[in-house]
């Protein structure tokens, strides 16, 4: 069963993203498509998604929560500029602001953040906390999904930690951090992440969106 929430989701198009390794961006889109189409398709009009990109000019980009499945695919389809810093504490901000809008009882609200393994601009553990309590406090839920470098920015992999920790109500927030050079193509990723992505599972892998991009993702 699909659980009626609203949702967003946070991009990384900080330049990092790309440099790093670029089939991360590619990765991460990729999975946003089979998110958003699980999570709509199957509970069509229950479940709605907001998109809003992290990078240079956090926030400029956002599209607020809609159950229109068109919408929200031809948003993550758009030519985003990938440039600057990851600042997640204000992308978290904006995201909580958006979904303060909306109030259904019936309705659970969570964030689903990636990153690319580079900074988060978090520097202070107990910032790292509060961002997660505030979350909490609003009973909006955190899903992060890192792809991380093996020996490269410890200290956000750490906070990062961190901040789902503290965010966390009753086992509703999780974290998965993995290489993306290790994985072939986004289903992999997926299902290494069950528990931020268990609404995938319900779509047969014929009807996963396949963007252009993962044929020349796969092959770097």
């Amino acid at each position: 069963m699909v659980t009626e929430e609203y949702v967003m989701i946070c991009i990384d198009t900080s330049y990092d993203m790309e440099s790093l390794n670029p089939c991360r961006y590619q990765f991460q889109l990729e999975c946003a498509r089979s998110y958003c189409q699980a999570k709509l398709k199957s509970n069509n009009q229950k479940s709605a998604i907001g998109i809003m990109t992290m990078g240079a000019c956090a926030g400029a980009n956002v599209l607020n929560p809609t159950s229109d499945l068109d919408k929200v695919m031809h948003h993550l389809e758009l030519p985003w500029f990938l440039g600057g810093c990851l600042d997640i504490i204000r992308s978290i901000h904006i995201s909580l602001m958006v979904l303060r809008r909306y109030d259904a009882p019936s309705k659970r609200k969570r964030i689903l953040l990636f990153t690319g393994g580079g900074p988060v601009g978090i520097r202070d553990i107990k910032v790292a906390e509060l961002m997660g309590k505030i979350l909490k406090d609003d009973n909006v839920a955190v899903d992060v999904v890192d792809f991380y470098m093996e020996g490269c920015f410890e200290d956000s992999k750490e906070m990062l930690k961190v901040f789902v920790a503290a965010a966390n109500n009753s086992n509703n927030s999780n974290i998965v951090q993995l290489q993306a050079e290790k994985f072939l193509n986004h289903y992999e990723i997926m299902s290494s992440a069950k528990t931020i992505f268990p609404d995938a599972a319900l779509l047969k892998e014929g009807e996963m969106p396949k963007g252009k991009e993962i044929q020349a993702a796969t092959q770097i």
